[in-house]
């Protein structure tokens, strides 16, 4: 099964999200001077026209613009701690099947009979230890 996991996060391309994300992010970047210089130009055109219909036109195209980059800026940040959360779940779940791997290992050698008392007393002792932790 967790063959068959990695192989379905990686057609999804969750292995690689982190690069992705931040090939969008730099793509995004790459366009906000075009952007900054039309507001500007905006604001120009705006101050330099008499026209009303023309400012309130511009002025609202501008306060779109803002508010799409702050969306944008927004999700980049939540798609940034979904990245770190997934990664976190990943790291934890592989410190989980490193601890089980070593409790399975732990119990296996405790099921071979014991020669004598004292080896039967330590394994009892695993036992119980490791009845506690669970």
């Amino acid at each position: 099964m967790n063959t068959a996991w990695n192989l379905y996060l990686n057609n999804l391309g969750v292995n690689n999200f982190p690069i992705i994300l931040q090939k969008q992010r730099e793509e995004i970047l790459a366009h906000q001077p075009d952007f900054d210089k039309f507001t500007d130009d905006a604001q120009n055109l705006m101050h330099t026209s008499a026209d009303v219909r023309l400012s309130t036109q511009v002025s609202q195209l501008t306060n779109r613009y803002r508010g799409l980059l702050t969306l944008i800026k927004d999700l980049i940040g939540k798609w940034d701690k979904y990245v770190q959360e997934h990664q976190a779940f990943d790291n934890r779940y592989a410190e989980l099947k490193a601890w089980l791997g070593q409790a399975e290992e732990r119990l296996e050698s405790c099921q071979q009979p014991a020669a004598d008392q004292d080896s039967m007393e330590e394994k009892k002792a695993t036992i119980q230890v490791r009845g506690v932790t669970w």
